[in-house]
């Protein structure tokens, strides 16, 4: 891809103004036209695109900042085939129909356009909006001019549609005005549906752009992610981690700075051993859809210690309503950070509280637990299984059980044996305080 058009930077002598329009040589298809037919023309011509070489046209949607170069292009090469969403004016189609070679309109249903080329179909409703899709055998790209259904959202479309993953995701995010949690919940749905690599862009904003930046192209130092386990590749735990089914469903949520803890935050594992889980970044859930969805359809539970908890060491959960499964929210964080969430989030404070007596000491070596007796995540969770296996509402079997705390295990024991070696440039932790 060469952007040709952005607000972003392109090249010291090319001209920056609002708007998005990139050029794919291999395909020789041109991806929106940016705001200005003038600056389009010039950036092309320093970049080395010959407009006369363009055989397609792919227009995303109706704002000015992606068709504002639309004439100026058709002007030099009227031989191309446009592709062009259905929610443009009928005027307009109507018109680019009498100026160029064959316009092909595109519907709200995904299709092939030639070769490996797709499109997602219109998406949104506010704002129609279509994307592109490259399904190369090597890699599957998928670009966005603006992205106003929500990357995540147009990336899921495009998974369902292919049957595979998306291993690229380009363009525009329409995050500029989000912020942390918003663009940390995004790259956590992207990474969790495979996602491992990324250019924001346009409208994605400077501070999207910097966190995609170091979180989905990051690497460690010089070592590059695994992004199953968030872990560095050269310790990758994923050979460790063998997920199984529960009745259960298990809602993870991680507040945003544990997040940034990737490497030994014990949420991750959780979330992948677990099949039936789901794991979300935040603060304040209140207004979360999917959240919301979830305790709505399920007898839901929050595992947080008060007077009223149900004491699953001791006790069967007697509330449940119908025939309803379980849903346990497990909070993820410092138990600072965990009052804090608690207190934002409204609709948490409407769950009943679930906990556990156990005389486990927590195995996380490397990191200073507040007492003793505090578990982990994956640890609490590993406790919350066992009880639930013991009183029936579980039917886990026991190697499962025997290898849940696999990951997180080979992991303390891989970063002992950094700490104990003095040689190693790799270590990044300090002793545990005695």
């Amino acid at each position: 891809m060469q952007i040709v058009f952005d607000n972003e930077n392109i090249c010291d002598d090319c001209k920056s103004l609002w708007g998005f329009s990139a050029y794919f040589k291999d395909y020789k298809l041109l991806f929106d036209t940016g705001s200005n037919g003038r600056v389009l023309l010039k950036n092309m011509e320093i970049l080395g695109v010959d407009v006369a070489e363009i055989k397609y046209l792919f227009i995303t949607h109706s704002h000015w900042d992606h068709i504002g170069g639309i004439d100026s292009i058709i002007e030099l090469n009227p031989n191309i085939i446009l592709f062009i969403p259905s929610s443009l004016s009928k005027y307009l189609i109507k018109d680019l129909k009498s100026m160029v070679k064959e316009v092909v309109i595109c519907d709200d249903k995904p299709m092939k356009l030639f070769n490996n080329c797709y499109t997602t179909g219109i998406l949104g409703s506010e704002m129609p909006e279509q994307s592109i899709i490259f399904d190369n055998k090597d890699k599957t790209t998928l670009v966005t001019g603006c992205g106003h259904f929500g990357i995540e959202n147009i990336t899921k479309v495009a998974k369902d549609f292919l049957r595979k993953n998306i291993d690229c995701v380009m363009g525009g995010f329409h995050l500029v005005k989000s912020d942390d949690e918003k663009i940390y919940n995004t790259i956590t749905e992207l990474k969790n549906m495979g996602v491992t690599c990324a250019k924001p862009t346009h409208c994605s904003g400077k501070r999207a752009i910097e966190l995609f930046n170091q979180e989905i192209f990051s690497i460690y130092g010089d070592r590059e992610k695994c992004y199953k386990c968030y872990r560095p590749k050269s310790s990758c735990m994923c050979k460790y981690i063998k997920p199984f089914d529960t009745n259960t469903k298990f809602v993870i949520l991680m507040h945003p700075k544990e997040f940034k803890k990737v490497k030994n935050n014990t949420g991750h594992f959780t979330h992948q051993s677990l099949k039936n889980s789901e794991l979300f970044i935040g603060v304040d859930f209140s207004n979360h859809n999917r959240i919301n969805e979830i305790i709505s359809t399920h007898n839901s539970y929050i595992l947080f210690p008060s007077e009223d908890a149900i004491n699953l060491s001791r006790e069967t959960p007697t509330n449940i309503k119908d025939d309803r499964d379980i849903a346990i929210f497990l909070i993820d964080s410092t138990w600072a950070c965990t009052k804090k969430m608690f207190t934002q989030s409204k609709n948490l404070q409407r769950l009943s509280h679930m906990s556990f007596e156990t005389s486990r000491i927590s195995q996380y070596k490397i990191k200073q637990q507040p007492q003793e007796n505090y578990l982990s995540t994956i640890e609490s969770t590993l406790v919350v299984l066992e009880l639930l296996d013991k009183i029936k509402i579980e039917d886990i079997k026991q190697e499962n059980l025997d290898n849940f705390l696999n990951p997180f295990l080979n992991m303390i024991k891989y970063q002992q044996n950094l700490i104990s070696n003095p040689l190693s440039n790799a270590v990044r932790f300090k002793p545990k305080r005695s």
